[in-house]
């Protein structure tokens, strides 16, 4: 039997003469004929169950279970086709999971658009993923909240993420935190729950373990956030709103903080 035989086609070559198909004596070719019909459903339904963990071979049902399994979320513009190749590819993809590139690379990937994502650490090391896939690595400086809460100068592990995407309209206060309360949207941005929640596991998966996002910014200003202009950048009174300067000391006055109101934060 060749590859593309089914037993129904083949197993007559195998019978004796007295079960092959006669008009009128052909009740054995018909018992041997209900049984090839049978190995032929038990050898498709193999085949189908291996292909189906095969990316892009198999049935496209198997992808969420797949995605589930390599820990690859699908982004909201991806089609099947480039969700497969997503699950091929996802031996590299781990390999590099923790770096501030893949970080952006997933959080890119996820949004429709390819929108420009900036990873950047406390220390100031700015890793920026573009439209393109390009990647830049530059060191500037990035002063979050030295003026507002001057005790974190030395959590070097503090991670901000900014986003340059016009893809959630903005609504309600800029102080919302992109949080949901009860409804399908968030208050800071007309973001839907889900992809809400999606978006948030997807950085605590890809981030480093040993780091923390600190917040994370969405902005469809392409000038602000730029390493090379000082002025674009936070001032060190961005830390929260309702703490004193000094966590714990309530005699430390409170400093009002200088956040772009046109940018959208979400506070992890």
């Amino acid at each position: 039997m060749t590859a593309r035989q089914r037993f129904r086609d083949a197993f007559t070559a195998w019978i004796p003469s007295e079960f092959a198909s006669r008009p009128g004596l052909d009740v054995g070719y018909r018992v041997l004929w209900s049984v090839a019909a049978m190995c032929d459903a038990a050898a498709e339904v193999l085949t189908q169950g291996i292909q189906a963990t095969w990316p892009g071979v198999g049935t496209p049902t198997a992808l969420p279970l797949i995605s589930a399994s390599r820990g690859i979320t699908r982004g909201l513009a991806d089609t099947t086709d480039s969700f497969a190749a997503k699950l091929v590819d996802w031996v590299e993809r781990r390999r590099v999971k923790g770096s501030a590139r893949e970080l952006a690379r997933q959080i890119q990937e996820y949004l429709p658009g390819s929108p420009k994502v900036r990873v950047i650490c406390r220390n100031g090391v700015w890793t920026t993923r573009n439209s393109d896939g390009s990647v830049v690595v530059e060191t500037a400086t990035w002063d979050w909240d030295s003026v507002s809460h001057p005790e974190r100068a030395l959590w070097w592990s503090n991670l901000f993420v900014v986003i340059y995407t016009d893809i959630y309209p903005v609504q309600g206060n800029y102080a919302a935190l992109g949080r949901v309360y009860g409804m399908n949207e968030g208050l800071g941005h007309k973001i839907p729950r889900s992809q809400l929640y999606e978006l948030r596991a997807l950085m605590q998966e890809w981030k480093a373990g040993h780091s923390r996002i600190r917040a994370v910014i969405w902005t469809d200003d392409p000038s602000q956030f730029d390493p090379a202009d000082t002025f674009s950048c936070p001032n060190g009174t961005w830390g929260s709103w309702s703490e004193p300067s000094i966590s714990g000391d309530p005699s430390s006055a409170r400093v009002r903080s200088g956040r772009f109101t046109n940018c959208r934060y979400w506070e992890f």
